[in-house]
């Protein structure tokens, strides 16, 4: 059922109105939209590259000057076209000339700006009218430059990744980023009407995807890197603290409502999750990100959060830096206070009905 039709089932819309309303959109069929969007994505790099025998010099400011027109194209195409090859074809074209733009710049300047202006450029593209798709993408390149311009730094000159495991500059960002989902995700309801929800909504879901991104990361790097460097690592104690800080304020956020023979017992329950899962801190970022998901009704993230923390836990699990007593011990509390939980709302419900 469209949005229009429950819409109108709801009285906010009348049948007139909705008549009206379809009689305006036209929706090209499911397979048709599917084609045109292969159609651009094939076209786009097709046009492309043959632009490219313009600029074999492999001069900067050409492909500076190439990546703007491409990028003056994808703005033109969408104000201009609204079917579906036409809105793909700008999105293939908007990402190439930002490629184009950073290229440019890191030819001619050895250094990390590149990221920045990467960041720059895709955080300004979110701001012209397109779809969703394109200014999330934006939105996702924008804080992915920004995390890796935070992730390597210089070291005489030679700029090092290694180096980062012995300052907590990531583990910062990754709590920040988990922060700002859960706050987009709080306050839909206030911005979900705003002029700018479009790029509201785009940043929230880059977001989410910047937070499981950076959880990965810091599976990987717990079960390897941090064998080599075991004595400098005060940043996966902050990410735990941080992610432990977040999910007690949700607890206490969205009990606020509850009378106090409920919220206290509900905020025991996750100050001892909060302790027990001291050693997997992404359990408790994915929890609070359900959370946050599941008060916004946004049932795709929530499943996408809960599925994060399976595959997490897995990676957990079989990692090498803890025991496998050790891992079990956090594994059984964890699951032991989850089940407790479950059945306490279990007779609170009882006791409603």
């Amino acid at each position: 059922m469209s949005a229009l039709l429950r819409l109108q089932e709801q009285g906010i819309l009348s049948a007139e109105v909705v008549q009206d309303l379809e009689s305006r959109t036209f929706h090209a069929p499911g397979w048709l939209a599917a084609l045109q969007g292969i159609a651009a994505w094939v076209a786009a790099p097709m046009i492309i590259a043959s632009a490219f025998v313009f600029f074999q010099n492999k001069v900067a400011s050409s492909f500076g000057i190439f990546g703007g027109i491409l990028i003056a194209g994808a703005v033109f195409l969408f104000y201009r076209k609204d079917n579906t090859f036409f809105l793909q074809l700008a999105l293939a074209f908007s990402l190439a000339g930002q490629g184009l733009l950073t290229s440019s710049y890191s030819m001619s300047n050895h250094d990390l700006g590149h990221l920045l202006v990467g960041a720059f450029v895709a955080a300004a593209m979110t701001l012209p009218r397109s779809t969703l798709l394109h200014r999330s993408l934006c939105s996702l390149l924008a804080l992915g430059c920004l995390s890796i311009w935070v992730f390597y730094f210089s070291n005489h000159g030679n700029y090092s990744y290694k180096l980062f495991i012995g300052t907590p500059r990531l583990e910062i960002l990754g709590v920040l980023f988990a922060a700002m989902s859960a706050a987009l995700w709080l306050w839909r309801e206030k911005w979900a009407a705003h002029q700018q929800a479009p790029r509201f909504k785009a940043l929230a879901h880059a977001g989410m995807l910047m937070n499981f991104a950076i959880m990965g990361f810091f599976c990987v790097i717990q079960s390897s890197l941090v064998k080599e460097y075991r004595g400098q690592v005060p940043g996966l104690l902050i990410y735990s603290c941080g992610a432990a800080i977040l999910f007690l304020a949700l607890s206490f956020y969205l009990s606020r409502k509850l009378p106090p023979p409920q919220r206290v017992p509900l905020l025991i329950v996750a100050v001892a999750l909060a302790f027990a899962a001291h050693g997997a801190p992404w359990l408790l970022v994915c929890a609070s990100l359900s959370l946050t998901a599941f008060y916004a009704c946004h049932r795709a993230w929530f499943a996408l959060s809960l599925l994060g923390a399976v595959l997490l836990l897995g990676q957990f699990y079989y990692s090498l830096e803890l025991t496998l007593l050790a891992k079990s011990g956090v594994l059984a509390l964890s699951g032991a206070i989850l089940l407790a939980l479950r059945l306490m709302l279990q007779h609170w419900h009882k006791e409603a009905t």
